[in-house]
């Protein structure tokens, strides 16, 4: 599952996962098994790791998953009116904004409200970096955008949880917990893709150490050689990025 928060992945999984398995008894009903949602935040914190994770999940249960870029939603908007999951990434939130893109907004507003099959379902699901607080209250009605969900920056158990997903069993042998430690309390702050820029910088740096791989070396010595290698390795990513320390502006990296 995607590394975020309960209360957020809750609230994912209640408009979509939860949604296709229930939307039968809505049509049945006489209603429009139609849903939309807005996962905003900083890049790099899981969005795209959730589109992953729905990807994975429809394609397991013969659900449609369509992505569809901004440009091409701009150019045909009926785009949204796909069956299944349908992924728009980078969304430009002016669109939902008809004080500033009228024309469009009001076609969108109608394609949001119907679907080419009314035997399936559909959820729309918009994706953007930007702060979501200028949506026309139109697109704020039931199927249109039901939900807006706000992804952070990680916190320290979601670094925790992060970090141990991707070391695995593998990584785990050669990392002693004071290498993970250490990989945690540094990376306050940090999207999960800047973590993992500093992870692949670090391991090149650790494995090609010549006191790490000793067997002869202390621990004590190992750590303070992990504490330097570690060091190097944000100050590497951290001219990567055109900055000198986290308090600068940060540049996502997905």
């Amino acid at each position: 599952a995607p590394i975020l928060d309960d209360e957020t992945l809750q609230r994912i999984y209640f408009h979509t996962i939860d949604f296709s398995k229930k939307y039968r008894r809505i049509s049945l009903l006489g209603g429009r098994a139609i849903r939309g949602i807005i996962l905003s935040g900083p890049p790099g914190n899981g969005k795209t790791m959730m589109m992953r994770y729905l990807k994975a999940y429809a394609g397991k249960h013969s659900i449609k998953f369509s992505e569809v870029s901004k440009d091409s939603l701009e150019t045909n908007p009926n785009y949204l009116r796909t069956s299944g999951f349908v992924f728009i990434d980078d969304f430009d939130l002016a669109i939902l904004s008809r004080k500033r893109n009228h024309a469009l907004t009001t076609t969108l507003l109608g394609a949001m409200d119907g679907i080419t099959d009314d035997k399936k379902f559909s959820v729309r699901i918009f994706s953007t970096n930007e702060t979501v607080d200028d949506i026309d209250p139109a697109f704020k009605r039931p199927g249109r955008i039901d939900d807006i969900i706000h992804i952070p920056i990680p916190s320290l158990t979601l670094r925790q949880k992060y970090l141990k997903s991707f070391l695995g069993p593998t990584l785990t042998q050669y990392f002693t917990p004071y290498v993970n430690n250490l990989l945690i309390d540094k990376t306050a702050g940090f999207s999960f893709a800047e973590i993992t820029a500093v992870k692949d910088i670090f391991i090149q740096k650790y494995c090609d150490n010549e006191i790490i791989l000793s067997t002869d070396v202390d621990v004590e010595k190992k750590q303070k050689e992990t504490n330097r290698l570690m060091d190097e390795a944000f100050s590497t990513f951290y001219l990567s990025q055109g900055q000198k320390t986290k308090q600068t502006k940060k540049i996502g990296l997905i």
